[in-house]
């Protein structure tokens, strides 16, 4: 009678904690201090079957050495011990699986948010460097459209952060002539951010320039080769 009196006060301890649970609102913090506290008493469940069914065991063996109200207290004892273990045991693990599921997506919401933290800092310091650029507006406008697209095309070739190939362009906005393009070292088959930019800027100037503004030049006529041509070249 006293292993079932230690059993009982266990299960209506476990049965106070199930029934005191609201995953509703609960906090990340919360959250982990729960899931600590009924993987313990989900361990301490698996023990306390051991006891159960030692205690079920025995109740079977008195049951034939007593006859009437004695008989049939036991065995109500050992099928309600049994009922109430097996309702908290499938609360307790439906509430484990639910904490830990929270728990996992909240970890993996902080990963994806410094993550995002990280490339918006990125981001801001590029903008930055394009504000505090000496120059009109102009010129300050060819060069974000030059950072954006330096943005869309490494969308295809990165490995999936954003951030990812602009930290591999670093420093190209701190050149002192924004307008003269520069000589990339990178091969020829892979877009750069000095290429897309010098692009951009012949672009532009072409579009700005009218027919009025080209010089008009003689038609070239091809004439054969004279001895005169040729005498002012020497040989060594």
């Amino acid at each position: 009678m006293e292993e079932h009196a230690h059993l009982d006060m266990w299960l209506q301890l476990a049965e106070q904690a199930v029934s005191s649970h609201n995953s509703a609102h609960v906090t990340y913090i919360t959250a982990k201090e729960e899931l600590r506290k009924f993987e313990r008493l989900r361990c301490e469940a698996a023990s306390r079957l051991v006891q159960l069914d030692g205690l079920t065991q025995r109740n079977r063996a008195l049951t034939p050495l007593f006859l009437g109200a004695i008989q049939a207290k036991l065995l109500s004892t050992a099928r309600e011990c049994g009922r109430r273990w097996d309702d908290v045991n499938a609360k307790l693990e439906s509430i484990t699986v639910r904490l830990k599921l929270f728990v996992s997506e909240w970890e993996g919401f902080e990963a994806e948010r410094e993550e995002l933290s990280l490339w918006l800092a990125d981001l801001d310091v590029r903008l930055t460097e394009v504000d505090y650029l000496t120059g009109n507006t102009c010129e300050k406008l060819r060069c974000l459209q030059v950072f954006e697209d330096d943005w869309i095309l490494s969308q295809a070739t990165d490995s999936g952060c954003p951030s990812e190939t602009l930290l591999e362009e670093e420093g190209a906005l701190d050149k002192p002539n924004l307008d003269l393009p520069a000589v990339s070292n990178h091969p020829k088959g892979k877009p750069t951010f000095n290429s897309v930019k010098s692009h951009s800027f012949l672009q532009i100037s072409a579009n700005q320039l009218t027919p009025t503004d080209l010089p008009l030049r003689p038609p070239l006529t091809h004439s054969p080769p004279s001895s005169s041509s040729l005498s002012g070249l020497s040989y060594p």
